[in-house]
């Protein structure tokens, strides 16, 4: 799924995927170096999870946005801490939703 997105995103003229990240530690490290106009995060990241990197990255950078997504068909989204700002697409039963909250 990342390297479709990848493509997808780098096909649009003026626009640069800056970094990948395997992990949480590496996706905030890489915002806080880079300081990309949107992060794109993974829900269930290993090493340090979508929640915590998220808030880390805006305590950093309180204007960053940052995009959540999943494949997954469980309700497991960022809705669950009401006060993180953040843009959320989820999968439901094979048909994406996208959730808006704070942008």
């Amino acid at each position: 799924m990342r390297r479709g997105l990848c493509d997808l995103l780098q096909s649009h003229a003026g626009w640069e995927v800056c970094a990948e990240a395997a992990d949480g530690r590496e996706a905030l490290d890489n915002a806080q170096q880079l300081k990309p106009d949107i992060v794109i995060l993974d829900i269930g990241m290993p090493n340090l999870n979508d929640l915590t990197a998220a808030r880390q990255m805006l305590r950093n950078d309180t204007y960053q946005k940052i995009l959540f997504l999943t494949i997954a068909d469980s309700e497991q989204t960022p809705s669950r801490e009401p006060r993180l700002p953040a843009v959320s697409v989820s999968n439901e039963n094979s048909r994406a939703r996208l959730l808006t909250k704070n942008w």
